[in-house]
This record gives C-alpha cells, sequence and structure tokens, in this order.
C-alpha cells in the first residue's frame, strides 16, 4: 500500500547557493564579528603588601608591660594570644604605630633586655607633651637616662629605661632649625639622595596603589580662600601665587583659583596601563601628560564621576 505522507517528503539534494548570496553572506557575518565588543569580567589584582616595620618587644612579664605602655604611652591594645600562664604575642598602637610584644621564651632563646644585660636599641615616640609623659614613666616604674631637655635639631627630649630593660626617647617638637642648628653644633647635614630638593620634607611620602595622593580646592579668590582655610584649618601658605598648603601631609592638598570642582589624585605605578584600565572599563581619560610632580590624568568613571590619576615624581616619594 502506498504511504500517503511520501507525497509530503521533502528532496534532500543539498542546493548549491548562487555565488551572490554567499558573497553577501559571508560580508554580513564579517561586519558582524568585526563590530561585536567582547566584555571580559575585570580581574581585581591583589592588593599590595604595605612596608612597615614593627617593634616586636620581649619582657618577662608582659601583661604588666601592657598596662606600662598603656598609663604611659596611651597605647591602645588590639589582642593577645594566651599560652598557658605566659602572654605569647599582643599587638597595641601607640598613636599610628604598631608595637607588638610577648613573654620571655628562653627555650627558644627569646629574652629581654633585663636577661640579656642590656639593650643597643632605643625607640623613640614623639609625644605631645615630653615632660609630662617622661614624668608619668618614671611615676610608673621607668629609670630615667636623660631629663627632657631642648636639642638643636628641634625637638624637647628625654631618655628612660622601662622596667624591662627597654631604652625609650620620648620627643616633642620644639621648632623647625634643625640645619642651622646642627651646623651651629658642628654637625654637617647630608640629604639623603632622594631628599626632596623643596622645604616640604613632611610631605614625602611612600605610595602605595590608590593612594590618596594630593587634593585640590576649587575657589574664585585665592586671598580670600587663603586667609578662610588658613583661620579654620591653620593651614599655611608659603608662596603667594600657590595655592599649595605647605604644613599638612595626609595626604598634601591646597587651593586652585579658577577651578569649579574637587580634584582627588590618587597614585598608581603606570599612568598609561592604569588610563588603558579605565577606559576599558567604560570611563574616559585625558591623554596622561608629565610635570615637575610627575605624571598625571584626569579621569571620570564609568558613572560619570570625576577623579583623577598620577605617577609621583621621585622627589615627591620615597
Amino acid at each position: 500500500m502506498t504511504d500517503a505522507f511520501d507525497a509530503l517528503r521533502a528532496d534532500t539534494t543539498p542546493i548549491t547557493p548562487s555565488t551572490e548570496f554567499t558573497a553577501r553572506l559571508r560580508g554580513r557575518l564579517t561586519d558582524t564579528l568585526s563590530t561585536t565588543t567582547q566584555t571580559t569580567t575585570p580581574i581585581t589584582p591583589e592588593p599590595p603588601m604595605p612596608t612597615t616595620l614593627t617593634p616586636y618587644l620581649s619582657v618577662s612579664d608582659a601583661a604588666t608591660a601592657i598596662d606600662f605602655y598603656v598609663a604611659v604611652f596611651g597605647a591602645v591594645e588590639h589582642h593577645r594570644l594566651l599560652d598557658g600562664d605566659r602572654i605569647g604575642h599582643a599587638e597595641l598602637m601607640i598613636g599610628d604605630s604598631q608595637i607588638a610584644l610577648a613573654d620571655e621564651y628562653p627555650e627558644y632563646d627569646i629574652v629581654g633586655p633585663t636577661t640579656l644585660g642590656g639593650s643597643p636599641v632605643a625607640l623613640m615616640v614623639t609625644v605631645p607633651d615630653v615632660d609630662a609623659t617622661h614624668a608619668l614613666a618614671l611615676a610608673h616604674g621607668a629609670t630615667e637616662v636623660r631629663a627632657p631637655s631642648d636639642q638643636f635639631h628641634g625637638n624637647r627630649n628625654g631618655q628612660f629605661r622601662d622596667p624591662w630593660g627597654h631604652r625609650w626617647t620620648v620627643s616633642t617638637p620644639i621648632h623647625d632649625r634643625y640645619q642651622e642648628e646642627a651646623a651651629a653644633a658642628g654637625f654637617e647635614y647630608v640629604p639623603g639622595a632622594d631628599a626632596t630638593s623643596e622645604s616640604h620634607d613632611h610631605q614625602v611620602k611612600h605610595h602605595e596603589r590608590g593612594d590618596l595622593y594630593y587634593f585640590t580646592l576649587p575657589t574664585a579668590d585665592l586671598a580670600r580662600a587663603k586667609a578662610f582655610y588658613g583661620a579654620v584649618l591653620g593651614w599655611q601658605f608659603d608662596d603667594a601665587e600657590s595655592g599649595h598648603a605647605s604644613n599638612i601631609s595626609a595626604p598634601p592638598g591646597g587651593l586652585h583659583v579658577g577651578q569649579t570642582t574637587y580634584d582627588l589624585w590618587f597614585a598608581v605605578p603606570d599612568i598609561h596601563a592604569a588610563v588603558a584600565q579605565v577606559r576599558a572599563l567604560g570611563g574616559t581619560s585625558t591623554e596622561p601628560v608629565h610635570y615637575d610632580s610627575g605624571w598625571a590624568a584626569e579621569c571620570t568613571d564609568d558613572q560619570g564621576t570625576r577623579f583623577c590619576l598620577s605617577v609621583p615624581a621621585d622627589k615627591y616619594t620615597r
């Protein structure tokens, strides 16, 4: 019996398209592929490891030593790790600086100055009132090495040994005539090879990727703005023609005449690579420009927020 569906069966013989159709299809595919934007998920780089120096003190009674540093320096205890009746590790913050300490572990050859019979190392702490801190240390059992006195380097400082044999120099700045008074005292002042040639050495810093390097505030009247911010924030301006505030450092910054927006300058290790990444992620950037202060580029992010990138010149970083 004949199958009625045989009449509906299509011819499966391949059809060779015309030359014109083949050319048009190839052209459309080529155009589409060449204009397609390939998106990739940006890779978040590992944050850089900070470069820090942390004194690690060995003491014969860590718990009491922590109490001493809290009372004398206003230290803040971050944490301690207990090892039976000993403190195996503790971390304190004194101002912006960290110290670590632990009880003695003679079985691992870890002992403090009292066991060793002294130490050639001294620790220096800048404090608001050197006389008050020095007196407080003595009241809590420290031994005076040198009473506070004014020094040629522009500081008033004194020294004491804490009850565990560690020697501390406490210091308070009193004026800034270091080079002149060092020369008068018979010393030769020799700046480091990478030291800035300008007078703002306190503004020269080590910059990690992403650190805020500099900022500017907009103003239409520089003299008026200087008077205002000088009174409110204590900013000082050494140059009558410049809005740079010479006495601030965290970060440095100043005023910019004619500017209408706040500018924040962030440090990057490679200005050209950073600009390329800004653009790849949908932001915009000017072409990098090299100034005396370093490389710079003005950018917006992918939402239109303005920011700036900079590779600080060698004289502004250490």
